[in-house]
């Protein structure tokens, strides 16, 4: 400190700052993804708040915000329509951006939106965010290509991160691209879902209602169809029951989507001759992991695909498990043909049920596929389906598949 009477004092000091990587030397992202959609503000900074909201405004987001954890979540419960995101600060009184996350978590499927974390550089906790449902963070003072960037990614629309800022790694499905019926009335979620779909490489089709989603099936078969419950003219429900009466060849799978989440809604869906059922807004990660469950078949072999299977397990993972899958599955097959031979249903559908989840560590899709043919299978409607040959099947994929797997561990590991 140097100091002179009558004239003042200089203090000189040192601070420790976190470093800020430079700013990015290329063009914002395209926004058009986000043009319509809906997003709360959670901030209790009222300078922070305005600015978020007009830079929201300036991607078409319709934005409104509140200046604490417990006003957003009260707007959450009450608005007329749904977020689809949330940028929610770090750093609040009472109930901070973690607390918060939690509470969202607990709302009803149709009133979880992704959550954009905003903090302080230096202050992430990935692993408590993770599992607060958090999708993304962004670095506080907040850069617009950055904010931009982790809201896409957090709705499933961004490109694939290549590094690890975020906090949830996602995976793009490595199976070969599909044709996807997409039937969705709503002007913002046709949007989202044909982006995410084509970010993924897949081929998706639009039509506007039940009547029209018909029409297409006529003429063009599809490996898959999303179904929104909800439209004119005629619902997902009624476009179903038509398309499964006049079906023929091989079972089309159909993923219902509704906002309306209620008991019951998914045995409906169910009985009325779709496979699945998933809550709006639709989230990328429970998408892929359906996409990936009724990926059609591809020829030759079991099926097994290594990429797939790394992408969701550790290779470690994956040694530990195989050869227990191996000596196992003989003795489940055994069990299942007896349990055939006696009739017994449960006995025969538990054994299926447990090959489902062990062929899908392995990204055996055509196993999968057996196995829950025969878990599903109800010999009052269905008592055509020859369920031993089903089980066969399984039989001699297995001899591939276990031939493969030991290849393939045996091989070097990657990098």
């Amino acid at each position: 400190m140097d100091s002179e009477p009558g004239r003042g004092s200089t203090f000189h000091f040192l601070i420790r700052f976190a470093a800020v990587g430079a700013a990015a030397d290329h063009p914002l992202p395209s926004h058009q993804h986000l043009d319509g959609l809906h997003a709360l503000v959670i901030d209790d900074s009222a300078v922070t708040r305005d600015i978020l909201v007009s830079t929201l405004a300036g991607w078409g987001v319709n934005a409104v915000s509140a200046g604490s954890g417990e006003a957003g979540i009260k707007l959450l419960e009450t608005a007329s329509q749904a977020f689809a995101f949330v940028l929610l600060d770090a750093k609040m009184p009472r109930l901070d951006g973690v607390g918060t996350a939690r509470i969202i978590g607990r709302l009803p499927a149709e009133r979880r939106p992704a959550i954009v974390m905003l903090s302080p550089v230096g202050s992430r906790d990935t692993d408590s965010w993770r599992d607060a449902g958090i999708a993304g963070c962004v670095d506080k003072p907040v850069r617009q290509s950055e904010l931009l960037e982790a809201i896409l990614d957090a709705l499933g629309v961004g490109e694939p991160a290549t590094d690890g800022g975020g906090v949830q790694a996602r995976h793009a499905p490595t199976r070969s691209p599909m044709d996807i019926l997409v039937v969705e009335d709503h002007p913002v979620n046709q949007k989202l879902a044909l982006a995410m779909l084509e970010k993924w490489g897949h081929r998706p089709v639009l039509a506007q209602d039940g009547r029209d989603a018909l029409e297409k099936l006529s003429v063009h078969r599809y490996d898959l169809i999303l179904m929104d419950m909800q439209m004119p003219v005629m619902d997902g429900l009624e476009a179903t029951r038509h398309f499964r009466a006049r079906e023929t060849g091989a079972r089309t799978p159909i993923i219902a989507m509704t906002a309306n989440a209620m008991d019951g809604d998914r045995e409906t869906c169910l009985a009325a001759g779709m496979d699945e059922y998933l809550s709006k807004p639709i989230r990328a990660a429970d998408l892929l992991t359906l996409l990936d469950r009724f990926a059609p078949a591809r020829g030759g072999g079991s099926g097994f695909d290594y990429a797939t299977a790394l992408a969701g397990e550790d290779r470690e993972i994956l040694e530990i498990v195989a050869e227990p899958f191996i000596a196992f599955f003989p003795g489940e097959i055994v069990t299942m043909r007896t349990a055939l031979a006696a009739g017994d249903q449960a006995l025969l559908r538990r054994t299926a049920h447990s090959l489902v989840g062990n062929c899908a560590i392995f990204g055996a899709t055509p196993m999968v596929q057996a196995a829950r043919k025969i878990e599903k299978h109800d010999p009052g409607r269905d008592p055509e389906l020859d369920v031993g040959a089903l089980i066969s099947v399984l039989e001699e994929d297995f001899k591939v598949l276990a031939v493969e797997i030991r290849e393939q561990l045996a091989r070097p590991a990657p990098g």
